[in-house]
């Protein structure tokens, strides 16, 4: 494997392992350590972690250590902001085009595999992301997806979150066929009540997941 090779592939194992929280907001990264852990020299390792630098995914401390970027409440509910605004823009522009079925068809498609993939966490989070890529495409607006394509990744490690926390699994569930259905049934009021819940409820689950991580990382310390 060449070289740019190799440190694709360190960067995507270290990027995969932030996402799924295997690597925690805040822990330290160091190269010998995923060195070691990839089976590969450091110079990969360093170039992964560069590139992951410039990304925002990593950051220097004060003590000149390579951490995994936080996130913090502010950033959580800003995103979700963001999302809100896209989604709910979108859904308006599902109805005044009479896309309806099509959406509905193209949502429920995607629901059927998330509901095949719950166990793999990565699968399960970029088609969850994907779903909700399918209202925003309904907007047909080629500067709004390129922005929403540079967030979607914090809303994939947002999601993650979201699973760890209390009883996701159950409430989560059928959310989004409740989406689909007013959809499909040309209910506006209904279908934007539902995704309101569906964004809401996993801010909430995000934000509980944050204040539990952060609670332990404070006990530890002492």
């Amino acid at each position: 494997m060449g070289e740019n090779c190799l440190s694709e592939s360190v960067y995507n194992k270290i990027k995969n392992r932030i996402f799924t929280l295997e690597f925690q907001p805040g822990q330290i990264l160091q190269e010998r350590a995923l060195a070691e852990m990839f089976q590969t020299s450091r110079n990969p390792v360093q170039r992964a972690l560069l590139k992951l630098e410039n990304e925002g995914w990593i950051l220097i401390n004060s003590r000149k250590n390579l951490v995994v970027r936080d996130v913090t409440a502010s950033d959580v509910i800003e995103i979700y902001q963001a999302r809100k605004l896209f989604e709910e823009t979108a859904l308006e522009e599902i109805f005044t085009k009479d896309m309806n079925w099509d959406i509905s068809f193209r949502l429920e498609e995607t629901l059927l595999r998330m509901r095949q993939n719950w166990d793999s966490y990565m699968d399960y989070i970029r088609l969850d992301e994907e779903f909700h890529g399918i209202i925003v495409s309904a907007l047909d607006n080629r500067r709004i997806d390129r922005f929403y394509r540079t967030i979607r990744e914090e809303f994939m490690r947002l999601g993650m979150m979201a699973r760890e926390s209390g009883n996701f699994r159950e409430q989560v569930k059928d959310a989004h066929m409740r989406i689909i259905l007013p959809i499909r049934e040309k209910k506006i009021d209904e279908a934007r009540k539902e995704l309101q819940h569906h964004l809401e409820h996993v801010k909430r689950s995000v934000l509980q997941y944050i204040e539990e991580f952060q609670s332990d990382q404070e006990v530890d310390a002492s």
